[in-house]
This record gives structure tokens, sequence and C-alpha cells, in this order.
């Protein structure tokens, strides 16, 4: 997945190794946008999964969403 720069972003975040992450953060809640690659785009037609992975000892809430592209977070 390819995270997405979108105009209503107000924070980066950078991490070792990882690509920098645009996201929104308003009060508890972190909102980032993420677009399939091509090749991943095939496999998730094909029948693939999503797959998420959270480091750290708890697993926080999380919400995984399909939106057009349009829609801009929080709207």
């Amino acid at each position: 997945m390819l995270p997405v720069q979108f105009k209503t972003a107000n924070l980066t975040l950078v991490g070792s190794g990882c690509a920098d992450l645009p996201v929104v953060r308003r009060d508890r809640f972190f909102h980032s946008v993420w677009k399939p690659s091509a090749e991943e785009l095939a496999i998730l037609q094909a029948g693939g999964s999503v797959h998420l992975a959270v480091m750290g000892f708890v697993h926080p809430p999380v919400r995984l969403t399909v939106e057009a592209n349009d829609v801009e977070p929080y709207e």
C-alpha cells in the first residue's frame, strides 16, 4: 500500500525504514489515506485480502474503510 498526501493532512509521521505518512490528527485519532499499488490491486481483484500489522504490546482500536477518491478525511 502507498501512503497518499492529502490536502487536510496536518502532520507527517516519520520512522526509520518507513515512508513518511501524512495524517490528520484530531482529538485521539490519526487518519491516514492509502492506495494499493498496481500489483496489490491485481491481488485484491483476484480475491486477495488486506492485512494489518500493529507494532506494540496492545492492539489499539483500528478501522479500515474504502472511500471514493474525492472524499477527504473527516468530511
